[in-house]
């Protein structure tokens, strides 16, 4: 591509900041064809690896291919402003604490003057502060991290400053393809693998998943198209200055899921996207960053948020969101308790099986239905579940709910009727969730189930989810195909009442917040159920199939709710602790 076939308003930027930058730009400093070429992976290897070293040594430079990849990517809007200022603003800091006995000289450098006329007027044109003659030697390495990152046309150019190479976190667990850039070199993640600050993170398709945790227990969870880099953290031993204490993490594009610990008072976990910041102390949280906003849940405990365009903040409660963009939009939207409206209690009879997740601390989960021997739960990994005060369980990491005694009653009930309901409050964490991901079952293995509830897409190309349901009959195969699915675009990232129930005459019904939204057919008996499986909440049995979200109540009956009681459930909500057991029994 010649300099003719690029756009006026392309090689005007260029020129800005030659005119501008005075006499920062050198007689070795390469011309626009050549920057155009390496940006767009057009150029040699030999020419890339000049301007890379080239970019290491010249902040001008590094900070123009900064903006014109933007441009070349159509996407200005998604550019950090200052990003190479940043860079080295924070280098230099570091360098002069290090030295600190021995102060670095000081040179002049002429400012950039603002420009006349400007090819976008809606972005800004950072000033050059003054230098120190030495501070490249310690960017060196910063700054060609971020020369790598345009080659490799990912989001990881966004992200701050690289810091000093001792671990700080861990991965937990992988699913899918799940690659990391350190130190220039990329490479697939792996359970167990040790992350640095400065090592950049990324999920490669909307199936792929990754687990990292802290020492102090913080944990992240990214799902789908996900980038993320972890930055400059408190725990870096031997560092003689902390800039903005605490843990950072570059939130680039993509969906996360954070449950931290309790941070100290003066070095909070800070959250940063292109959009703003969010300032935690110890609670658990959603962010999704779009091109356009970034999207914050609060989970539980408090989060500040702070909008970069308009400069705007406001403190997050649980149960309220923000979202961060051109200006900063704050709303509620109460996730737990009775509407005010509608049936004060719910329908209970026929119950065999209840959990509502009311425990608030230990590894098991009691069932309160108070019918024949309980079919208590235990949690196999305590580390990887969050409990919400108010009442749910939160499953942070992928790990199984096993039953403690046989199910036995549950089998026996349901063979005598033919007849079940399954009913669940749930909030899932993300959507795109397959296998399907198991939310409730019943089975052997992957090959032989009584029954599944679970969020699955057998349409990879689309990132939405659909609940799945199987149910095994002696009409049915082995894992209970036929099913009924509800339909791709059925699960949210919010308090949802999902109610799958089977009539005696073979009807299969599946509903999602007091609507009926499948229906399909069911033949045969429940005499082929096996009650030596085993029940389970949130995996299969080898751990393929984790489910990642929040339980607040999974009740099983012998029975099928008829609409109008499915409808009645949903209206009476989630209830206060102790009351469902109390209506169970009567």
């Amino acid at each position: 591509m010649t300099d003719e076939q690029h756009t006026a308003e392309e090689r005007a930027i260029w020129e800005r900041y030659r005119a501008a930058a005075g006499g920062d730009f050198r007689a070795d400093c390469p011309g626009w064809n050549a920057v155009a070429a390496y940006l767009e992976g057009r150029a040699e290897e030999a020419a890339t690896s000049e301007i890379e070293r080239h970019a290491a040594r010249c902040p001008t430079c590094l900070e123009a291919m900064t903006e014109l990849r933007a441009i070349l990517a159509d996407a200005p809007e998604q550019a950090p402003e200052g990003l190479a200022r940043r860079v080295r603003d924070a280098v230099e800091i570091e360098l002069a604490a290090r030295q600190a006995a021995l102060p670095l000289p000081r040179e002049g450098r002429k400012p950039m003057r603002k420009p006349t006329t400007a090819p976008y007027p809606s972005r800004r044109t950072p000033a050059v502060p003054a230098r120190g003659r030495g501070w490249w030697m310690t960017a060196v390495a910063a700054s060609l991290l971020v020369a790598l990152g345009f080659a490799l046309n990912w989001q990881w150019s966004k992200i701050g400053p690289v810091g000093r190479q001792q671990w700080v976190a861990e991965v937990q667990s992988v699913q899918g393809q799940v690659r990391c850039l350190a130190r220039g070199q990329e490479r697939p993640l792996a359970t167990g693998t040790r992350l640095a600050a400065g090592d950049n993170v990324r999920t490669a398709d909307a199936v792929s998943s990754v687990v990292i945790r802290y020492p102090d227990q913080t944990q992240l969870t990214l799902v789908g198209d996900t980038a993320m880099a972890i930055q400059r953290t408190t725990e870096e031993p031997g560092a003689t200055v902390a800039i903005s204490r605490g843990k950072h993490v570059y939130l680039a594009a993509g969906t996360l899921r954070a449950s931290a610990a309790a941070q100290p008072a003066d070095a909070p976990m800070r959250f940063l996207t292109p959009h703003g910041e969010a300032i935690v102390r110890g609670t658990a949280l959603d962010l999704a960053v779009t091109p356009a906003s970034t999207h914050v849940r609060v989970l539980e405990g408090c989060v500040e948020v702070l909008n970069k365009t308009d400069g705007k903040s406001a403190m997050l409660q649980n149960g309220y969101s923000a979202v961060m963009g051109h200006t900063l939009v704050v709303s509620a939207k109460p996730t737990l308790g009775r509407p005010e409206t509608g049936p004060a209690t719910r329908v209970t009879a026929g119950t065999q099986v209840l959990y509502t997740f009311h425990e608030g601390a230990g590894t098991t989960v009691h069932d309160t239905a108070g019918v024949g021997r309980p079919l208590d739960l235990r949690i196999r990994d305590e580390q990887a579940v969050r409990w919400i005060p108010t009442g749910g369980l939160s499953l942070r990491a992928p790990t199984v709910l096993a039953n403690i005694g046989r199910p036995a009653k549950l089998v026996e009930a349901c063979q005598a009727s033919n007849e079940i309901t399954i009913e669940a409050w749930i909030r899932p964490a993300f959507v795109s969730q397959t296998g399907p991901a198991r939310i409730v079952n019943f089975s052997r293995d992957m090959g032989a189930q009584n029954f599944m509830v679970g969020i699955g897409n057998l349409n990879r190309r689309s990132p939405q989810g659909q609940y799945m349901i199987r149910l095994r009959t002696t009409a049915t195969s082995q894992i209970g195909l036929p099913g009924v699915d509800t339909g791709l675009g059925s699960v949210r990232t919010e308090l949802q009442h999902l109610v799958f129930t089977r009539t005696r005459s073979g009807e299969a019904r599946a509903f999602v917040d007091g609507r009926q939204v499948a229906q399909g057919t069911s033949e045969g008996e429940f005499s082929n159920w096996d009650r030596n499986f085993v029940f389970r909440l949130g995996n299969e049995t080898n751990d393929a199939w984790p489910w990642l979200g929040d339980y607040f109540l999974v009740a099983l009956y012998n029975r099928a709710l008829a609409p109008q009681e499915v409808a009645q459930n949903f209206r009476a909500g989630l209830p206060q602790q102790g009351s469902l057991r109390k209506a169970a029994v009567r």
